[in-house]
């Protein structure tokens, strides 16, 4: 059986798929996928709603990959931090981001029942607000 560690670096390698199915695999049923900090002020999502909300950046974001940095692991609660940054080409330019995820696993060991992802929120303010900008004028 696999370590919580391994299990959260292959739910990050679900992202190098660039794949909904393959971003998902790991979530239980039950999975809530929060992005922090509170300031940027997104909502808790549960996998229907991350799925409709993460499918619609996919077309907008070419060779997106994910490296991975250094990985906390915490077994006797089941949770491991994933830091992590990423790089991709997309319509309006570079697309440059820094991560820490955090997955918590259920009692098993086996599903991701929450993620917490704490993004540069001073990176991701620019960019998606640059992204959102030209998607509203009908430029990409």
């Amino acid at each position: 059986m696999p370590t919580l560690r391994e299990l959260a670096v292959e739910a990050i390698g679900g992202y190098n798929k660039w794949n909904m199915d393959a971003i998902m695999a790991y979530r239980d049923e039950t999975c809530v996928h929060e992005i922090l900090p509170k300031s940027l002020q997104q909502p808790t999502r549960n996998n229907t709603e991350y799925r409709a909300y993460f499918a619609a950046q996919l077309p907008l974001f070419e060779k997106f990959h994910v490296i991975v940095s250094d990985v906390f692991e915490d077994v006797a609660q089941n949770r491991v931090a994933v830091w992590c940054s990423s790089t991709a080409e997309t319509p309006i330019g570079p697309y440059k981001n820094e991560y820490v995820m955090m997955f918590y696993f259920d009692g098993e060991g086996k599903k991701v029942v929450k993620i917490k992802e704490f993004v540069d929120s001073a990176g991701s303010k620019w960019f998606f607000g640059k992204l959102e900008k030209k998607l509203a004028e009908g430029k990409l």
